[in-house]
């Protein structure tokens, strides 16, 4: 859940750093997470340090990680991402889905500590 929640904290420093960059999954992975993006460019060291800063900043922020229930239609439009949408689409139609918005109110596909730091005093 934590490196998840730490993915999600690198998204949203890069989609601030970089606005139009696309976003794709970000998965845990057993030594750590990664995101997948999409941008006219790689990152330069110095786009590396302004988003490690920027995740820094975030998870300092300490901002809730906020759950809610979405039906299809709703979950759908609040993606807008291909990758996003065709899993929506692989959801059984008696499944329940969730999503989880963050400081900048994107959603979220999974559980997440409660707070962008990490908090454990609050809850989701």
């Amino acid at each position: 859940m934590l490196r998840h929640s730490a993915a999600h904290i690198l998204a949203t420093a890069v989609r601030e750093l970089f606005p139009n960059a696309g976003i794709g999954f970000g998965p845990p992975i057993e030594d750590g997470f990664y995101y997948d993006f999409q941008l006219d460019r790689p990152f330069t060291p110095e786009d590396l340090a302004a988003i490690e800063a920027k995740m820094l900043e975030v998870a300092k922020g300490d901002y809730p990680f906020v759950r809610e229930v979405v039906d299809r239609t709703e979950a759908k439009s609040a993606s807008g991402r291909p990758a996003k949408l065709e899993r929506i689409d692989d959801l059984g139609k008696d499944e329940t889905i969730t999503v989880y918005t963050d400081v900048l109110r994107r959603p979220l596909p999974r559980p997440h500590v409660p707070t962008t730091g990490g908090s454990s005093t609050s809850s989701c």
